[in-house]
């Protein structure tokens, strides 16, 4: 393809390329533009420089920035050393339901009594052996 390009050009073209002004020419052009890039490029790296010397500055000292307070190891204003409550599982809303009456019961902060006619929100659902909800089955199997 060059050479096809090259021939179709007169023989006049043909000299001027391979003339020493254009070459000369050329190449300070390309000198020009190399260094102004390089000019660029030095000027950009003296901004980062004094960038990353600003953050570096602003580092000085431990290098934390905010520390956990330690917690505390004396008792409680109450002075008493009750052992933490111990932690009960439940395998269903319904044993959920019925611990959190029995604490309300027991700490005498009685819920307000509910209307005896409202319907309840949600059906309790029946539980499988590993205390998850069964899927509701709606009849519409692909089978």
């Amino acid at each position: 393809m060059g050479q096809a390009r090259w021939r179709l050009l007169s023989p006049e073209e043909q000299q001027r390329l391979w003339s020493k002004e254009r070459w000369q020419t050329s190449l300070s052009q390309t000198g020009a533009a190399l260094a102004r890039l390089l000019e660029e490029a030095s000027r950009l790296l003296a901004g980062f420089r004094g960038w990353l010397a600003e953050r570096r500055q602003a580092r000085s000292g431990t290098g934390k920035r905010w520390v956990r307070p330690e917690p505390e190891t004396t008792p409680a204003a109450g002075g008493t050393d009750q052992p933490p409550a111990a932690v009960t599982e439940v395998s269903s809303f319904v044993e959920l339901d019925a611990l959190i009456e029995a604490s309300e019961a027991t700490s005498g902060s009685e819920a307000p009594a509910e209307d005896a006619t409202a319907e309840p929100t949600a059906a309790a659902e029946p539980a499988d052996a590993d205390g998850e909800s069964a899927p509701e089955d709606d009849g519409n199997r692909a089978g």
